[in-house]
């Protein structure tokens, strides 16, 4: 038997809550607040008269979207150099 719902929707949108997210993203949550109101972040989905959450794939095409930090070279004296 074909299942045509399986057809329109091939992965199933997963939630992510607060306290994932900000591990993922590495900042807090005030500044996930503060990303968001300014149009920088994922908006939040209500789930419940007291809880929220974001949609993991837009949280993924965020996070890769983001310019990739390069490694800085390290700041301490090369050997040798030292005085």
């Amino acid at each position: 038997m074909h299942d045509d719902a399986r057809d329109h929707n091939p992965t199933p949108t997963r939630i992510l809550r607060r306290s994932a997210v900000v591990a993922r993203v590495g900042v807090c949550g005030f500044t996930l607040s503060r990303w968001e109101k300014a149009g920088r972040f994922p908006r939040r989905v209500q789930l419940g008269a007291n809880s929220v959450g974001w949609r993991e794939a837009e949280i993924e095409a965020w996070l890769a979207a983001r310019p990739q930090v390069s490694e800085q070279p390290d700041a301490t004296v090369p050997d040798g150099d030292a005085s």
